[in-house]
């Protein structure tokens, strides 16, 4: 039960206690089993809370090998889970990190969906300036979401280039 919690926890990256409901959905552990197995990750020093609030894995290396472990249709049926519970909590309202939401859902979407791709529109607007190269693989995974047919895949295009004559800029190459 302890692995197939820190399985779950590794795709999340960082864990608000606030999801230990979604884990207990997603490991099939009941909410006192879910608890329980958190705790012993805590008290073994897997977890760790960390400096912005929730938890995280106290090394990467253990992270990334749990992460690694998990099937890739297993992990995007994770990801697009966390990704429904996250849109969930934004559409009532709760201050979320649009980057935290488009992790999962770029991780888990399928082309035609534009609700995803306008979370992850959203998630390259908000770095253009400080990211230009997460910025325009945001854009160029909206565009793969993107039917061929909507006018959004400018807006998309016009993002990712911009995105990318930043980066250049920010080399000293010749523009």
């Amino acid at each position: 039960a302890d692995v197939e919690l820190a399985k779950v926890m590794a795709v999340f990256g960082r864990f608000s206690l606030d999801h230990l409901g979604l884990a207990g959905r997603l490991t099939g552990l009941s909410g006192d089993g879910v608890a329980q197995s958190f705790d012993r990750l805590v008290a073994s020093g897997l977890l760790a809370h960390a400096a912005g609030g929730g938890y995280e894995f106290t090394h990467s290396i253990l992270r990334d090998r749990l992460y690694d472990d998990i099937g890739p249709a297993e992990r995007r049926r994770i990801h697009a889970a966390i990704a429904a519970d996250l849109a969930v909590e934004r559409g009532g309202g709760r201050v979320l990190d649009v980057l935290e939401l488009a992790t999962h859902v770029a991780a888990s979407a399928e082309p035609g969906d534009a609700a995803a791709a306008e979370v992850l529109l959203e998630a390259g607007r908000t770095v253009g300036a400080s990211a230009p190269l997460v910025s325009a693989d945001y854009h160029r995974r909206a565009l793969e979401l993107l039917p061929v047919d909507t006018p959004r895949r400018a807006e998309a295009q016009a993002g990712r280039a911009r995105a990318l004559q930043t980066v250049l800029g920010q080399e000293g190459a010749p523009l």
